[in-house]
C-alpha cells in the first residue's frame, strides 16, 4: 500500500473512533519493527521522522528506507517530518 496522506488516515480513525499510533524512527530496525507491528495488528501507523534522526542516520539513508517498507506495508502509513526546520535540505 503506498504512504497515504495524514488527513485520510485521521479522519477515517475520528469516524471510527480509533487511534492512530505514531512511532520515530532512526534506522533500519526502528522502521521494519514499526511496520512490522502495524501489520499484525491490520493498524494504520504514522512514521516519523525527527531532525536528530536525520542527524543520526542522514537524510538520504533514512528516506530510502523509511519510504521502501511502507511502500510494501499492506496497512495504511503516514511519513511524517517532525520539527525540521531547513528548508534547503
Amino acid at each position: 500500500m503506498p504512504v497515504v496522506n495524514l488527513k485520510e488516515v485521521l479522519d477515517k480513525a475520528i469516524k471510527n473512533d480509533y487511534a492512530v499510533g505514531a512511532f520515530n524512527v532512526h534506522n533500519l530496525e526502528f522502521v521494519h519493527g514499526v511496520m512490522r507491528a502495524a501489520e499484525e495488528m491490520s493498524s494504520p501507523v504514522i512514521i516519523g521522522i525527527a531532525t536528530v534522526s536525520i542527524d543520526y542516520a542522514g537524510l538520504e539513508p533514512l528516506a530510502s528506507v523509511t519510504k521502501i517498507y511502507p511502500e510494501k506495508s499492506k496497512v495504511p502509513n503516514v511519513i511524517h517530518l517532525y520539527h525540521w526546520d531547513d528548508i534547503k535540505m
